[in-house]
């Protein structure tokens, strides 16, 4: 759904404006803004260098999905539209919040801002102590990863050979054992927004299959084949 509110007014002396509601609901704790063109886009994931702030806290930014089913103080400016929720998962147009913007940084010193304010993201991770006190508050999560389920393949074709024994570079074409991929689940999944199964083989033919779709659907993320 998209809603339009009164556009933004940018012309700040100090590069810094405030959201103007009423800001109406989009779907769970997301609320939408519709300003001047602008966002992100497909072609252009980064295109944009705005930081949102409540009360002049600078919020996370986050896909539009992650927004809408967790909140706790996200945002995505994506094309017309500037999609976020509130710190406490509250009715911006009632809580008595102050939602300001800011385009005044340039892109490096907002890259290295957004990636240290990305590092927060650890908290979600039932082991985030862990990661912290291992590189975490310098490097955030992934949103991401690409899970390797097999090398094996039903088709009979010479294009990746991966009918044959041994793969390209001569190890045995097999599926990851369930114990792994539980490893790699209980590490990456709670952070993540998307999980791939992509690999030489056809992941569908792994045998756990059904478990690794219920994994993936277990934290809420998003899987492409």
């Amino acid at each position: 759904m998209s809603v339009l509110v009164r556009p933004l007014d940018i012309s700040f002396p100090d590069r810094f404006g405030t959201l103007t509601g009423p800001f109406r609901h989009l779907d769970g704790n997301a609320w939408i803004c519709e300003r001047v063109p602008g966002g992100n886009e497909a072609n252009t994931h980064l295109r944009s260098t705005l930081q949102l702030f409540e009360d002049r806290a600078p919020l996370l930014a986050a896909f539009h999905q992650t927004i809408a089913m967790q909140g706790d103080g996200r945002y995505c400016y994506w094309g017309n539209e500037l999609i976020f929720s509130a710190t406490d998962n509250t009715n911006p147009n009632t809580n008595g919040r102050k939602y300001t913007y800011d385009f005044g940084l340039d892109l490096d010193t907002w890259d290295r801002a957004r990636a240290a304010r990305d590092t927060r993201l650890w908290k979600f991770h039932p082991r985030a102590d862990y990661f912290l006190a291992r590189g975490g508050t310098e490097i955030p999560p992934p949103y991401q990863c690409n899970v390797g389920l097999t090398n094996k393949c039903n088709l009979r074709c010479e294009i990746c050979g991966s009918q044959k024994t041994l793969d390209a570079t001569g190890v045995r074409r097999r599926h990851m054992d369930r114990a792994t991929f539980e490893a790699v689940a209980d590490t990456v999944f709670p952070v993540l927004t998307v999980v791939e199964l992509n690999s030489q083989g056809d992941p569908l033919l792994h045998p756990d299959i059904s478990l690794v779709l219920e994994r993936i659907k277990e934290y809420h993320c998003d899987f492409k084949v």
